[in-house]
């Protein structure tokens, strides 16, 4: 169905005008996962979680998309999330280290 969802592009993609939009809900959304998350591990964890394991991956996957979101909202408070993607998994399968401060992101231009 064509254009049902308005936020949606004809590309099909989510515009950055568009998650600005809806960044409220999405951060919520995210925020209660990461809270999950962390009231699920340790204090203060100092291990990694392999995204290999699959049972890790929903964990990477919601400290990604709030990651994603910070850095949309407010791009100076995503940085601590993105390291410590990085230090979860050093492997690093989502590519958290490319927007981590230092990571391989500040060589290349950022992507349109």
């Amino acid at each position: 169905m064509e254009g049902a969802l308005p936020w949606l592009a004809p590309t099909r993609k989510l515009t950055v005008e568009a998650l600005r939009k809806l960044d409220q809900p999405l951060l919520a959304w995210a925020a209660a996962g990461v809270c999950v998350l962390q009231q699920s591990l340790p204090h203060p964890f100092r291990d990694v979680l392999r995204y290999a394991d699959t049972d890790n991956r929903p964990a990477h996957r919601v400290l990604f998309a709030y990651a994603q979101l910070l850095r949309i909202k407010d791009p100076a408070k995503d940085a601590p999330w993105f390291t410590a993607l990085v230090y979860l998994n050093p492997n690093d399968i989502l590519g958290a280290r490319f927007c981590a401060p230092g990571g391989p992101s500040d060589r290349f231009p950022e992507p349109v």
